[in-house]
This record gives structure tokens, sequence and C-alpha cells, in this order.
């Protein structure tokens, strides 16, 4: 026979309920919600513009511990590209090896957005993409790893079991119909569209003079991950 559910066990269920249930509808609004990234209006864009620069950067040695979110791609003409990094202490590094230390609004909007996106449903595909509707073929695949907990200072032999990743094939502001529905979903999520235009902001700045020492520490950190 089923022992009567006390008064505080009944508090404590519907409390957490509740709360499941607004983290759910609150994860499902973001989901769904329209981006205007595309128009230039997302609240983060320009947040390397607003960052200060490090003021030493070849003294700036990154931790495995210290890695919130790293930006790969991988493309035609660059197999093992880097894209951004942001560390501890609102430090990011992007695609030049310039290093910031960004705005606490900035950076912790960011790590939101790649919260959010973690939780997105699973592709199927490899590396987890989504893929953009393209005309043709060859695009760059853009890619999104967050940390599922502090790393150590080891690199493990798969690096599945160190992040969750999301990426995109073929990201392009102006187009987010997807080539393939993914659960129900036919366009691009706003949370990623978001991220990772975003993300491509640390690549902006073309032409530059790439700190190989900084990009070097970097990849060493991720080396698993290429």
């Amino acid at each position: 026979m089923l022992r009567p559910i006390t008064t505080l066990a009944f508090i404590f269920i519907a409390a957490f309920t509740v709360a499941s249930l607004s983290q759910y509808f609150d994860v499902h609004r973001i989901f769904n919600m329209t981006s205007n990234y595309g128009l230039g209006t997302s609240p983060f864009a320009g947040y390397l513009e607003r960052a200060q620069p490090f003021p030493n950067p070849h003294g700036f040695e990154p931790q495995r511990s210290d890695l919130r979110l790293a930006v790969l791609r991988n493309a035609p003409v660059e197999p093992e590209g880097f894209t951004l990094a942001l560390f501890a202490n609102r430090v990011a590094v992007d695609h030049n090896g310039h290093v910031f230390t960004l705005m606490e609004e900035d950076f912790d909007g960011i790590l939101d957005l790649a919260t959010v996106t973690s939780s997105l449903p699973q592709t199927g595909n490899f590396r987890n993409q989504w893929r953009i509707k393209q005309d043709r073929t060859s695009f760059p695949i853009d890619r999104i790893l967050v940390p599922k907990s502090i790393l150590g200072d080891q690199l493990a032999q798969n690096y599945e079991e160190e992040y969750d990743e999301v990426s995109v094939y073929g990201f392009d502001k102006n187009r987010r119909e997807l080539q393939e529905p993914v659960e129900g979903l036919n366009e691009l999520p706003a949370p990623l569209f978001e991220l990772t235009g975003l993300a491509l902001e640390a690549r902006s700045k073309k032409g530059e003079e790439k700190d190989q020492l900084v990009l070097d520490k970097i990849k060493a950190i991720l080396a698993n991950a290429f």
C-alpha cells in the first residue's frame, strides 16, 4: 500500500514541477523567438569593438580549466580553422590571436546563448550539424564547442567526451531555412543563428597580422577537437 505524500514532499514536488515547466517554456520561447541578427541588431553585436585589448597578450597563458566556449571552422581551404575562444575572467581570443577583455554584459550574453544552443535538439548529422539550404556545396562548417564541465589538464582521447557540440553548415546572415527539418524546425533556431553570427565577428578583421604565439597556445588546448 502506498504511503500518503507528506505535505512537505507535496510542496517540494509542486515547486519542482513549476520550476521545470517555467524553464521549459522559457527555453522554448527562446528557441522560437525572432532573431534580428541578420539586420545587425543583436544586443551583443560589436562586442570586440567594445572590448579592452589585453595589456600583455604574450603573458596570457590559457588554461583548459578556464575555457568557456570555443568556435572552430572546417572548410576546404581551412580544414582546422580557429575562430574564437572565451575564457574565465571575460578573456576573448579572436581568429587572429588578438586577446581582449570583454564587457561583462557581452561576455555573459554570449555564454547564455551558448548554453541555450547546447540544449537544442540533436540533428543526427555528423558533428551535430544544422544545414542551411544553399544553392551549391562546399560551404564552411562553423563548430561551437561548450565544455560539459570544467576541463582537466589532460586532453581526452575523444573530444566529444568533453564538449557539447553544435555546428552550422553554410551559415548566412540573410538565410535561415534548413536543408532538412530538425524536430519540426524548418529554420535555424534564433539563438544558434545569433551566436554563430556573433562568433564570426571574430573573423571580420581580415588582413591583420596574426599573433601566432597566442594562436599556438589556444590550439594546444583544443588539439583533440580539430
